[in-house]
């Protein structure tokens, strides 16, 4: 499965919420998921957990409560939604629903509202309403132009590493088109406007009113002013580990440069703008490595760049790797398209995994 390019709508991920249990004090506790993967779909069925919460549970069918509206009847009501409002229903969610309260989780700073409007999927951000649109997230008056717009780049992190042991043959052919003129001509241009909207701005002027310096590894680093204290938080984390594990020391010391806010488009693309755009990505590089890092670059030479097996990689210790993903940061190590420098904030894509796996 290719894990940063996959286009969304060929993804049919479900998720189904069966049942939950309050406890006598008002608690609740959600029901545990299990993954079955058939062919092309997965659906997400949920398996009742008897763990307590507070002194004694009992079920929620006993509780005799006045009627309320189910999570389905307020999404056809056009009211405001929250995923918790589908724990106790036997529903199935679409990937859009899921991907829309992934971002309402993850940002709840923002206070966004989710609802089911005129046949789609939509998401309130700071007064503006942005339409699912089959996996494109188009404000509304983009609505009728749709089929000029590519897709968003959103999947499920999980944080496993790529295995180019297991490309198909057809894989493999779609990959080696990635960066050719062909393929750029082919690509349709992404909208940016609610991630513009979330991160702080649609043009640089704007955006580097949000730009702030931090440390991180001991070095100075321009970012987007909603991570500095992750940033901060990760460098105090990372420098304690150092200080017992000498290869995470090593890893440190060995640091050339760590590139963060740079207002550039990605390489291999027709303009689609990178995360560095909105300072919330970081590029690590190591002063004289050898090892692969970045796909371009090894396409240039390289024309099965795509098999190059991922102990070849260049990488951070692996207890970095899971301290960026405990405060929300992916890893581009994980790529088809691998870029093993990469750290880019992208909560949403880590809630958006716990949703369909029942994580929470």
């Amino acid at each position: 499965m290719r894990k940063k390019f996959l286009p969304v709508l060929g993804l049919l991920f479900f998720f189904v919420a069966k049942s939950f249990c309050f406890s006598a004090n008002g608690g609740f506790y959600i029901a545990k998921a299990q993954k079955e993967k058939t062919g092309d779909f997965s659906t997400y069925n949920i398996e009742e957990n008897s763990v307590k919460n507070g002194q004694s549970s009992v079920n929620a069918a006993q509780i005799e409560e006045e009627p309320v509206l189910t999570g389905m009847k307020k999404a056809f009501a056009g009211e405001p939604l929250f995923i918790e409002d589908f724990f106790d229903e036997n529903e199935e969610l679409p990937l859009g629903a899921l991907v829309l309260f992934a971002y309402q989780r993850a940002y709840n700073q923002k206070q966004m509202q989710v609802f089911f409007r005129n046949g789609d999927w939509c998401i309130e951000l700071d007064g503006k309403t942005f339409a699912w649109a089959e996996g494109r997230l188009l404000p509304l008056e983009k609505i009728e132009q749709a089929e000029n717009y590519g897709l968003q780049k959103i999947y499920p992190y999980t944080g496993e590493p790529r295995n180019p042991e297991l490309y198909t043959k057809e894989e493999i052919a779609e990959l080696k088109k990635l960066g050719t003129k062909a393929a750029i001509a082919q690509e349709k241009p992404v909208d940016n406007t609610f991630t513009a909207l979330l991160l702080g701005g649609q043009n640089r002027g704007i955006m580097e009113k949000h730009i702030a310096k931090t440390s991180i590894f001991n070095q100075c680093v321009n970012v987007n002013q909603l991570i500095v204290q992750l940033a901060e938080k990760i460098d105090e984390e990372v420098q304690q580990l150092a200080e017992t594990d000498p290869a995470i020391k090593t890893f440190i010391n060995k640091i050339y440069q760590i590139g963060g806010y740079n207002w550039r488009t990605i390489d291999g693309t027709a303009g689609r703008r990178s995360y560095h755009c909105y300072g919330v990505a970081l590029d690590i590089t190591e002063g004289n490595n050898q090892k692969v890092t970045y796909w371009e670059w090894e396409r240039v030479w390289n024309e099965n760049w795509m098999l190059v097996k991922q102990s070849r990689l260049w990488s951070p210790p692996v207890e970095v790797i899971k301290v960026f993903e405990k405060y929300g940061f992916i890893w581009g190590g994980t790529w088809d398209e691998y870029d093993t420098m990469h750290f880019e904030y992208r909560p949403e894509l880590i809630e958006l995994n716990r949703l369909m796996s029942g994580l929470y």
